[in-house]
């Protein structure tokens, strides 16, 4: 049956990502500790919104890069810096006689 799986795909910054894994616990643990609202982080994590504009970087983008320790420029290079994903998830149902069956990890 096709609603045996769902599989869900998520497209973040891993640069981004790992630097704030490496100080905190969580996006939600840099937000708290300093002061950002959870869901404008994120939305760099996940590439909804753009790190860079017309004048630059945007002050959001510079917060979040002193808070990881790390230069804007690396952060978001240039191959990341103008792009803006409408979404960042993508799902599929698969039934099990549609392949193969998903692996586990534990």
């Amino acid at each position: 049956m096709s609603e045996d799986f769902n599989i869900k795909i998520s497209v973040r910054n891993g640069r981004l990502l790992k630097a704030i894994r490496a100080r905190y616990d969580s996006v939600a643990d840099l937000a708290r500790k300093c002061h950002l609202h959870q869901t404008r982080v994120n939305s760099l994590v996940t590439m909804t919104v753009k790190p860079f504009n017309k004048n630059g970087w945007t002050n959001l983008a510079l917060d979040v890069a002193a808070m990881v320790g790390k230069e804007p420029e690396y952060l978001w290079p240039a191959s990341l810096r103008e792009l803006k994903l409408a979404r960042s998830t993508s799902e599929t149902e698969r039934g099990k006689s549609q392949g193969s069956s998903p692996a586990t990890h534990t």
